[in-house]
This record gives C-alpha cells, sequence and structure tokens, in this order.
C-alpha cells in the first residue's frame, strides 16, 4: 500500500479559474466559513454576536467610530437607522436616540468622516450634519451637499456628480464657493468615492480612477487620471489592508499600491459574473483580511469574500447580513470589527462560534464549514487505483468531529471517515469506493463549537505498476 495523494496545507485558497487537472494541490473549488489560524491549518471561522439593544427595525445603513481627543477624550459607536441617529453607551450596553431636531431622510446612505474632533456626516439630510460626541446639528457655513466626504490636507472634501468642494484650511464650517472643480470633465460619470492615500487624494468614479495633488501651500497643484475601465459602485468597499488600497467593482477586486491598480482576483472572477447591485457592496478590513459583502451569489445567500493579502487567499463566508461596517476601538482598548444589518441590529464580528448569537453569547445559529477540493487525477484515464484507507492529522484541540466525503469518477458524495481524533486512519473509503481514476474530497463540520484545525488529509491505496499518479507520482515501496 502506498500513499496516492497527500495533501499538507490548505493555503491555495479558491481557484475556479483553470481546469481542476491544473489547479495547485493546495487550492480548492469551495472553501466556505473557514479561516487558516495557521499557515496552511484549516479551521471554521468565528461568529458573531448583538451588540446593543434594538431600538427599531428599520436596516443600519450607518455605523461609525467617533473619537473625540484633547482635555475630555471620548470614543463612541455611532449608528443611524430609518430616521433616528444614535450612539452606544458601552456600560449598559442600549443605544440612546440622538437626532434631536435633525431630520434624517432613511432613503439616503450615509458618509462620513473626523476633523477636529467633529464627525461631518454627508447625505443624511437636505444638508451636511455635525456631531461633537454630544449634539447632531447641522454643519455651519452654508456647506454643499455631497454623497462621498474625505478630510485631506487639512480641509474637508465632499463630492457630488462630476464636481468636487472643499473647505478652508483648518475650518470644516468655511466653504469659499470658488473652490470647486470637476474630474473627468462630461464624461458622464459620477464620483463614487475619495480617498486619501499617501500624499494624494484618490478620486473615484464608476469608470475611472484620478489623483489629485495640492502644493506646498495646500492650493490645488494637479488632477490626472490614474485608471479608464476601471473604478468602484460603492465606497464602502475603499479600505487601506497593511498599507495598500483595496476596493471592489462590478469586475473584481482591485489593489493599488500607488502606480496603477491590479486586478488580484481572477482566480473567482466567475463570482463576478452576472453580478447585481455593486452599489450594495460593503468592504472592511481585519488584521491582513480584506472582506467584502457582495450579496446572493453562487447560490448562497449573503455571501461575503474574503482576501488574504498576505497569503493571496480567497475564501468565503455566507449568511452574514451585512448593510454597513466599521472598526472601533472600544472601552477595553480593543480593535473589533462590526456591522449593521438589514433588521435594526448591528453585531460584534469574530467573536464566539455561533452566527447570530444573543449579547451575553447564548443562542444563535451553527456555523458550516465546508472545504472542497479540486479534481485529483489518481489514475491513467484507463487504469483505476484501488483504494485502502483514509486519514488525516489534526492540531490537539478538536472540539467537534468533522466528516470527509469522497466523490470518485464525477459519483454521488459518500462519507468515507468521521474525524474525531487527532491523528485518525478509515478503511471505510474501500467499502464505499474501491477503485477510482480521479476523485475529489470535502470536509465538513456543523456546530456551536471552534472546530478542529485540520493539517493533512492522505488518501493510501495501491495502484498497478507504472500508472500515473496525480499530484504525487506512485513510488512502490
Amino acid at each position: 500500500m502506498a500513499t496516492i495523494l497527500e495533501i499538507s496545507s490548505f493555503a491555495g485558497g479558491i481557484n475556479r479559474k483553470v481546469s481542476p487537472l491544473l489547479a495547485k494541490i493546495d487550492e480548492a473549488y469551495t472553501i466556505r466559513n473557514a479561516r487558516l489560524n495557521k499557515v496552511g491549518a484549516l479551521r471554521k471561522r468565528s461568529g458573531y454576536r448583538l451588540i446593543g439593544n434594538i431600538p427599531d427595525t428599520n436596516p443600519v445603513q450607518f455605523i461609525y467610530p467617533f473619537y473625540r481627543v484633547g482635555v475630555s477624550p471620548l470614543r463612541q459607536l455611532l449608528r443611524i437607522s430609518g430616521t433616528r441617529f444614535y450612539h452606544l453607551n458601552e456600560i449598559t450596553n442600549i443605544w440612546t436616540d440622538a437626532t434631536g431636531t435633525i431630520t434624517i431622510d432613511p432613503n439616503r446612505l450615509p458618509a462620513s468622516d473626523t476633523y477636529a474632533n467633529l464627525t461631518i456626516i454627508v447625505n443624511a439630510a437636505s444638508v451636511p450634519l455635525r456631531w461633537d460626541g454630544t449634539t447632531l446639528s447641522n454643519l455651519g457655513g452654508s456647506p454643499p451637499t455631497g454623497r462621498v466626504i474625505a478630510v485631506f490636507k487639512d480641509r474637508v472634501y465632499t463630492a457630488e456628480q462630476n464636481t468636487v468642494r472643499y473647505s478652508a484650511v483648518g475650518n470644516p464650517e468655511s466653504w469659499p464657493a470658488f473652490q470647486n472643480f470637476s474630474a473627468g470633465l462630461n464624461d458622464g460619470d459620477e464620483i463614487t468615492a475619495l480617498t486619501p492615500y499617501f500624499n494624494s487624494l484618490i478620486i473615484f468614479k464608476r469608470n475611472s480612477i484620478w489623483q489629485f495633488e495640492v502644493d506646498e501651500d495646500n492650493q490645488p497643484l494637479s488632477l490626472r487620471p490614474l485608471a479608464y475601465g476601471i473604478g468602484t459602485d460603492s465606497w464602502r468597499t475603499v479600505w487601506i489592508v497593511n498599507g495598500i488600497l483595496h476596493f471592489t467593482s462590478r469586475k473584481g477586486i482591485y489593489q493599488f499600491a500607488g502606480r496603477s491598480p491590479e486586478k488580484v482576483s481572477y482566480r473567482i472572477e466567475e463570482f463576478f459574473n452576472n453580478i447585481t447591485g455593486p452599489e450594495n457592496f460593503v468592504g472592511w478590513e481585519n488584521n491582513d483580511m480584506y472582506h467584502v459583502f457582495l450579496g446572493n451569489i453562487d447560490g448562497k445567500t449573503n455571501l461575503v469574500m474574503n482576501y488574504d493579502t498576505v497569503l493571496d487567499y480567497f475564501g468565503y463566508d455566507d449568511s452574514l447580513d451585512v448593510r454597513s461596517t466599521t472598526t472601533f476601538i472600544n472601552r477595553f482598548d480593543q480593535l473589533r470589527q462590526y456591522f449593521g444589518d438589514s433588521q435594526g441590529r448591528v453585531w460584534l464580528l469574530w467573536e464566539g462560534h455561533a452566527d447570530g448569537a444573543n449579547a451575553d453569547g447564548t443562542g444563535g445559529t451553527e456555523i458550516e464549514m465546508e472545504y472542497e477540493s479540486h479534481i485529483f487525477q489518481i489514475g491513467n484515464p484507463t487504469t483505476p487505483i484501488e483504494l485502502n484507507e483514509m486519514a488525516w492529522r489534526m492540531e490537539h484541540d478538536l472540539n467537534s468531529p468533522a466528516t470527509l466525503e469522497v466523490s470518485a469518477d464525477n459519483e454521488d458524495w459518500k462519507r468515507v471517515a468521521a474525524m474525531q481524533k487527532t491523528i485518525g486512519v478509515d478503511p471505510t473509503i474501500h467499502a464505499e469506493i474501491s477503485q477510482a481514476m480521479d476523485l475529489k474530497f470535502r470536509i465538513h463540520e456543523i456546530s456551536r463549537f471552534p472546530g478542529p484545525s485540520i493539517l493533512q488529509v492522505v488518501v493510501n491505496g495501491n495502484a498497478p505498476e507504472g500508472s500515473r499518479v496525480l499530484p504525487k507520482k506512485y513510488q512502490p515501496k
């Protein structure tokens, strides 16, 4: 008996671009609700639990971290849902309504940035708003309306349609009428995002990207195109991860490190085929990971694509009803990720081992992890391999069993092993599938527990002398 197939790393990520027989041994067809907890080791992702009460059931279109520095520092997590503006009392875990006399339009998508201890919010009402930690009010100085906002070089910038407007230096409530410019004059496209990056303001449109720079006196210096035919429909997908700008368009996921955008999502292009609603894409970052909510894709509901920017690795999660996201340093001085959903709830991400748990961590639904390999040609097209057993190796942190299923020669899936030990061998594969010319395997685990860390999967069997075995040539013992 010999080792026919040995998988000692799961670090290749999803690759649906190549023929299954050309995929690398550590690449997969599906990686769902899973993470690499160490380089090459596979484990189910963590869950999320409720933060605060549910003051209304309208979609949470806006959550944002407010930080005030100086003699009276303050941290607050803000939200807008329906016509109400709230901040979270972290001690009581209650959302406090601070809308006051402001009329918020529930049909708008608010955007915000912070300058001079003020959070400035555009596209939430008929005029821009300001929050100082206590009171929500209209921004002074007759500011222009805008759909997107950014703070760059001691000025506040807003944009709507094709026009960018900017405040006086050091004063977000002074807006001289002449301080504006157009990006891509008369091209029929609209500005969708403003993002400071290095020494420039990056201006995104749906189908182009522009770079704006100022001189040493903070006066406009240059505006030049960075790319045509590439842009974004959603400012919420634009995030800087490990110093590199990431964004998502209807064409895929891109990186930008200062010269020109580079597409990184070729291996998962089929997820972007026939995409709908790119303006609803929502992104966020978590350590080395770039996450983006794409919606209902690939037969999955509320799919979130995950990209490990260091390991160049794609996987996806499902059942995350994301309408807005932010990172926030909480009262325990921890940087955490939060998202608002379509039912008026805000959730703390990557907490516990169930989805939708209560604030105290109880309840919630089980998380289902799935890993499906590509097809491995273990025998030549005319000579099958005799299969004897499946073996596996896991770390010594087994909390719930996983199962191994195999599909041979394009037949239905058959369970061939239950992974209940950290090191195990199961001969069930021989009883279910005695011979095969090609096979693929699937790892499955569903529970409210952490799940095992899977390090290695091995298929043992016998091959006729001289048969061709991929991805590892058969060596008779």
